[in-house]
Parts: structure tokens; C-alpha cells; sequence
């Protein structure tokens, strides 16, 4: 997991397409808190999920 989510980040960094500040140990936290939060409500993970990502984005 640490290995891919390393490569994920690596990738999205090169594209662009993620803050630079964001570690792999960031997403891997994140994906494990959003799967936590909605395991008695998956029906929010839609919406959980795409607020991750909106704070992932870079500011600029």
C-alpha cells in the first residue's frame, strides 16, 4: 500500500494535479478515515470522497 500510494503521489505531483505538500502516508490516512467514517453511512461517500479531493488540489 505504501509502495502504490507513493507512486499515485509521485504521479499526481508531476501532473499538476495535486498540492505539493501532500504526502503518500496523507492519502493513505485519508482514504482509511473517509472508509471509517462511512462504513454506517455509505451513502455519504460520494460526497465525503469529493471533499477529500477538493482540498487536495493545488491553490494556484
Amino acid at each position: 500500500m505504501n509502495k502504490a500510494a507513493e507512486v499515485v503521489v509521485r504521479n499526481a505531483r508531476e501532473a499538476g494535479v495535486v498540492r505539493t505538500d501532500v504526502q503518500p502516508g496523507d492519502l493513505l490516512r485519508m482514504a482509511h478515515g473517509i472508509g471509517v467514517a462511512t462504513e454506517t453511512a455509505p451513502d455519504t461517500l460520494d460526497r465525503i470522497f469529493a471533499i477529500m479531493l477538493d482540498g487536495l488540489r493545488p491553490t494556484d
